[in-house]
C-alpha cells in the first residue's frame, strides 16, 4: 500500500536555492545543436560546477544548482565582466528573512550547447563557501525546463539534450513542479507497512543527504527522536536551526532502497542533495515531468556507511581504508581503525565505484556486512550488524 504526503516549502536560499517576490522577466533558452550535447563541468566538494561564458567573455566557473530558480553572480565577477546593477529585488530566504539584492540583466549566457539571452542575475556576495572561492556565481534550473538535464555524477558528465525518458522503465518516476517550475522528486520512506512519498526539491547545489521540513516532520512516524541539535549559517550569513534524526525504515530512490539513513530537519525545506545523489546517474526530463535515478552498479539495496560507524573508503598506496571511524559507532566497537585495510566487502573486492561512496551495496535480506580486513599483517573478518545497533553520543 502506498500513500502520498505532499511536503513542499515556499522558497529557498537565493544563490543556492531561492525565489524572488516579483516576477522575473522571461528570457529565451535554446540549444545550438540538433539534440544537445555535453556541458564542460566537474564536481568539487559535492557541488556540480559548469563553465559558462557571459556576453562572449572567456568561460567562468559557476555552481550548477537544480535547486535554484534564480541565477546569481558575485560582485567580483560582475566587476570583472563589466556588469553594473540595474535594479534591486526583494527576496525571502529559507529563514523568512527579507533581503534586498541588486540585479543585472545579462545579454547572453552560454554553456555547452545552451544559449540563453536576456537573463536576469542577482549580484550576490554570499555564493559558494570557503572551499569554493573561485566560483563566479550560480546558474539555476530556470530556463531549462524545456530540455532533459542528464547528470552522470560518477563520471562527472553533464549534458543538456532533447531526449525524452521512457516512463515505463522501473527507475523512472513522475515529478511535480512548484514555484518557478522547480523539480520535486519523490523520495519514498517505509513507515511500518506503507511507503510514504515525500516530495523533495532535487538540489544539486546542496551537499547534504535529506532535509525535511520541521513542521511536517514532527508529525511523521518515520522520523525518530533527534540524535543531535545544532545550528548552521546559510547563504546570507543568517542562522538556521536544525537537528539530525535517524529515519526509521529504508528510503527508496528510483529502484534503489537505502538503509540506515538520517535526515537533517530544518526550518523550511524538503530537499534531496548530493550526498544521496552522488552514486546515481540522474536524468531530469522537464517536458515529460519525469526523473530517473539509476545506479551504475544497478544495486537494488544499499546501506549508508555512517550507520555502520564508518566514513567512505579512500584508496592509498596500502589499499582501501575507511577515511574515518566514528567514535562509539558499530565499527569502532568492533575494533576497527583507520589503519585497517579493507580487502573485501561481503566477498567482493572494493572497486573504483566505491571510492568516497557513502553507500555500499548489500543483499536484499542481509542482516550484516562482512569486511575482510588486513590488520597488523593478519587477515580477519569484521562483521558489522545492520539495524539500530549504532550508539552515538
Amino acid at each position: 500500500m502506498s500513500r502520498c504526503i505532499l511536503i513542499i516549502f515556499s522558497c529557498s536560499l537565493v544563490g543556492m536555492s531561492g525565489c524572488a517576490k516579483h516576477s522575473w522577466k522571461n528570457y529565451e533558452t535554446s540549444i545550438l545543436t540538433n539534440n544537445g550535447g555535453i556541458v564542460e563541468s566537474d564536481i568539487n566538494y559535492l557541488r556540480v560546477q559548469i563553465f559558462a561564458s557571459i556576453n562572449g567573455h572567456p568561460p567562468e566557473r559557476f555552481l550548477f544548482d537544480t535547486g535554484a530558480s534564480v541565477n546569481s553572480i558575485t560582485p567580483e565577477a560582475a566587476k570583472r565582466l563589466g556588469l553594473v546593477a540595474e535594479s534591486e529585488t526583494v527576496v525571502i530566504d529559507a529563514g523568512n528573512n527579507i533581503l534586498t539584492i541588486p540585479t543585472v540583466t545579462i545579454d547572453r549566457v552560454e554553456f555547452g550547447p545552451v544559449q540563453q539571452t536576456g537573463v536576469q542575475f542577482t549580484i550576490n556576495e554570499h555564493i559558494g563557501s570557503r572551499f569554493q572561492r573561485d566560483l563566479a556565481g550560480t546558474i539555476g534550473y530556470n530556463g531549462l525546463q524545456g530540455f532533459t538535464v542528464d547528470l552522470d555524477i560518477r563520471n562527472q558528465k553533464l549534458s543538456i539534450t532533447n531526449e525524452r525518458l521512457n516512463p515505463d522503465l522501473p527507475h523512472v518516476r513522475k515529478t511535480i513542479s512548484y514555484k518557478h517550475e522547480m523539480v520535486y522528486a519523490p523520495v519514498e520512506v517505509l513507515s511500518e507497512s506503507d511507503w510514504i512519498t515525500v516530495w523533495c526539491l532535487l538540489d544539486t547545489g546542496g551537499s547534504g543527504f535529506l532535509w525535511f521540513n520541521q513542521e511536517y516532520s514532527q508529525s511523521l512516524t518515520f522520523i525518530e527522536q533527534s540524535r543531535y541539535q545544532d545550528s548552521a549559517i546559510g547563504a546570507h550569513q543568517l542562522p538556521w536551526d536544525l537537528y539530525a534524526a535517524p529515519v526509521v525504515g529504508p528510503v527508496r530512490l528510483g529502484e534503489s532502497i537505502m538503509d540506515g539513513v538520517s535526515a537533517i530537519v530544518n526550518q523550511k525545506s524538503n530537499n534531496i542533495g548530493m550526498s544521496a545523489l552522488r552514486d546515481f546517474h540522474i536524468r531530469i526530463d522537464g517536458p515529460s515531468k519525469l526523473v530517473s535515478f539509476e545506479r551504475p552498479d544497478h544495486a537494488k539495496h544499499v546501506v549508508w556507511l555512517e550507520s555502520l560507524g564508518l566514513f567512505p573508503l579512500n584508496r592509498d598506496p596500502a589499499g582501501w581504508r575507511p577515511s574515518f571511524v566514528i567514535p562509539g559507532g558499530v565499527a569502532d566497537s568492533l575494533g576497527m581503525t583507520y589503519n585497517d585495510v579493507v580487502l573485501s566487502i561481503d566477498g567482493r573486492e572494493p572497486g573504483g565505484h566505491l571510492e568516497w561512496s557513502e553507500f555500499w551495496p548489500i543483499d536484499v535480506d542481509a542482516t550484516s556486512v562482512t569486511l575482510r580486513v588486513l590488520r597488523d599483517g593478519e587477515e580477519i573478518d569484521v562483521v558489522l550488524p545492520l539495524g539500530d545497533s549504532e550508539e552515538v553520543e
